[in-house]
């Protein structure tokens, strides 16, 4: 079962490279078996996830529960499977500036009763849930 992680905000500059949330080419931490969304809106730069940090390379594309592969204006989503390579790189296919590393990390499980726990950005996070008791008063 995958769950939304993260949601990434995909735009360019220029032909330099993408900007990922406010961030040129950075690079992307993702959590196995965690479902990713990548809203891309960079017309002109084909946006592809691929195994070699070379340019773009159609032999090298990764596939494996990706949907929208080098789209350059709409959503690609990521399952990211418990088998993935632990990297993976992004590229445009026309401007070799355009590129950063995708690291995949193991998934964590952490067993708790008392508090909810979810991971961001490879870490792992506690919020307290708030309990509220309701007593009826006898008469």
């Amino acid at each position: 079962m995958y769950m939304y992680i993260m949601s990434f905000n995909i735009t360019n500059s220029g032909r330099s490279s993408y900007i990922i949330n406010n961030v040129n080419n950075p690079t992307i931490n993702l959590v196995r078996d965690n479902k990713y969304v990548f809203k891309i809106k960079a017309s002109g730069h084909p946006f592809w996830i691929q195994t070699s940090s070379d340019s773009y390379d159609s032999e090298n594309i990764y596939s494996d529960g990706i949907t929208n592969n080098g789209i350059e204006d709409d959503t690609l989503t990521f399952n990211v499977q418990a088998d993935a390579p632990d990297t993976l790189y992004y590229v445009c296919e026309y401007h070799s500036s355009m590129r950063g590393v995708i690291n995949i990390v193991p998934a964590v499980t952490v067993r708790s009763s008392s508090k909810s726990l979810f991971t961001y950005n490879s870490r792992v996070y506690c919020k307290p849930h708030k309990m509220f008791m309701y007593t009826r008063n006898k008469k």
